[in-house]
């Protein structure tokens, strides 16, 4: 790729999507003709942080701009607003001259400053976007068809998209998107994981050696992860939970109110929380199971790394969970019913032909070396 690149991404927090990003730039400053500019929110510390450790990582320069402009709530209606930043990031785009700017968007509201400034700018746009799902489907309490209205205009923006699976493709078309859609499947670094053996990891953990334990691994988010649904569930059949715990493993929004809810269901000796870990490879190595409650997802990490520690995982019968796991995995996450049976189908269950199965799929198709070469190859077709 002969050209100057700019990244651009002002979201306040640092998530999966910014951590593929920086894989991404690692291995286009592989690329010694290849000039990258990345433009990010002062107030995302630890991507900035990231991105200069990545810099003496590689040993190579390339140019970091902090604005002041962030994303944020309500951004559908924010951005029309944003003139200024706009025109501030335009200037921007206009003094480096890049052939494309690859904008990395958590879903299409978000990081649009950039979209909008690049399109003035006459230069090529591509969205990297993990979800498209309508406001309605994510169950937006308020306005959810006013607001896939106004979101419609955004998805016309993009020159191209590129984004994690077929069913996120499939609601891309679904918003209206005529673009050009590329898939390049998420990854993981599957060296930088550790093999525990369990009796070692639980008691690092803190952890009994002789209980089922079930993961749940992510934001604490209940709009879309719904980890209040699974706790729920979990609780209206607390007695038939022997010797079983729920390790929670995340920060979020909801934090606060999860302590509250656990201890409303009387939950507390069967569910332990856990702040958010770097490194996750003592969780894996501890736990039975992996769950996936999600309203909606894209191609979850979690997922992958289950996948790679050979963990049978139950997941709401959506987008990426959809697309891989076995149909006996998967639930309707409206129904608490269908939630408790497949845990106790799975969880009694010999899953050991499709774990092995699983473990030798991510190694293959969803490493981070397969996800750097596809995205470098599809934003290369499509820059050029």
């Amino acid at each position: 790729m002969q050209t100057n690149l700019i990244i651009y991404n002002d979201v306040k927090e640092f998530g999966g999507h910014e951590v593929l990003t920086l894989h991404l730039i690692k291995y286009l400053l592989q690329e010694e003709s290849c000039k990258i500019h990345f433009i990010c929110s002062a107030r995302n510390k630890k991507l900035l942080i990231s991105l200069n450790i990545l810099m003496k990582e590689v040993g190579r320069d390339f140019n970091i701009t902090a604005i002041s402009y962030s994303s944020g709530k309500l951004q559908l209606l924010r951005t029309f607003l944003s003139i200024i930043a706009i025109l501030r990031v335009r200037k921007k785009i206009k003094q480096i001259a890049p052939g494309c700017v690859l904008v990395a968007q958590g879903e299409i509201s978000l990081s649009t400053v950039g979209i909008l400034a690049a399109k003035l700018s006459g230069i090529k746009v591509v969205s990297y976007i993990p979800m498209a799902h309508s406001r309605v489907k994510r169950g937006d309490r308020y306005f959810p068809k006013l607001k896939d209205r106004i979101l419609s205009f955004y998805y016309s923006l993009p020159s191209a998209f590129i984004t994690i699976s077929k069913s996120v493709q499939q609601e891309l078309i679904g918003r209206g998107a005529l673009q050009s859609i590329k898939v390049v499947h998420n990854g993981i670094d599957i060296d930088s994981y550790e093999f525990v053996e369990k009796a070692d990891a639980r008691k690092k953990l803190g952890l009994e050696e002789n209980e089922y334990i079930i993961g749940l691994v992510g934001r604490i988010e209940f709009n879309q992860k719904q980890q209040d649904l699974f706790i729920k569930v979990m609780a209206k059949r607390k007695h038939e939970l022997q010797n079983t715990k729920i390790l929670m493993v995340g920060n979020g929004p909801d934090e606060v109110v999860l302590d509250s809810l656990i201890k409303n269901f009387g939950m507390q000796d069967y569910v332990e929380i856990l702040p958010w870990h770097e490194n996750l490879s003592d969780v894996y190595s501890a736990i039975d199971l992996i769950a996936i409650p999600s309203k909606f997802e894209g191609l979850p990490i979690v997922m992958l790394e289950a996948m790679l520690y050979k963990l049978p995982v139950i997941a709401s019968n959506v987008d990426g969970m959809a697309e891989i796991l076995p149909r006996e995995w998967l639930f309707d996450c409206r129904n608490e019913e269908e939630i408790w049976e497949t845990f106790k189908r799975v969880s009694n269950g010999d899953n050991d032909k499709c774990l092995n199965s699983h473990y030798e799929l991510v190694k293959k198709y969803y490493s981070i070396e397969n996800f750097r070469k596809s995205f470098y190859d599809e934003l290369s077709s499509i820059c050029s």
